[in-house]
């Protein structure tokens, strides 16, 4: 993985992950996105416990590009089943994005 600072651009996505209409959320577990060449591309931080919506898990994710239109893909690591998980989730990555919120 290249550290964060070799990328010049971020996106933010707030997303719920679920897997068969069941919510992954087990503390170890982990999402992260991936360019086309396999490179890590950012690792979510999870957050649960909000208000409201404290039954959620939410996962940010901030995402880091050079460029705009970079194709990325997202795995999802569930730590109780010590599995990764493909997601048939992609994104388009756009500068400064910021895609999802606690109502979305």
């Amino acid at each position: 993985m290249k550290s964060p600072g070799c990328y010049e651009f971020s996106a933010t996505i707030t997303a719920v992950v679920h897997n068969e209409g069941v919510q992954l959320e087990d503390a170890d577990d982990m999402l992260a996105a991936f360019d086309a060449d396999g490179n890590v591309r950012g690792i979510s931080t999870m957050l649960d416990g909000l208000a409201d919506y404290a039954d959620i898990t939410l996962h940010s994710l901030t995402i880091r590009s050079n460029d705009a239109g970079d194709a990325i893909s997202f795995q999802y690591y569930d730590a109780s089943e010590n599995a990764v998980l493909q997601s048939a989730a992609s994104y388009t990555f756009v500068i400064n994005d910021l895609i999802g919120n606690l109502m979305i």
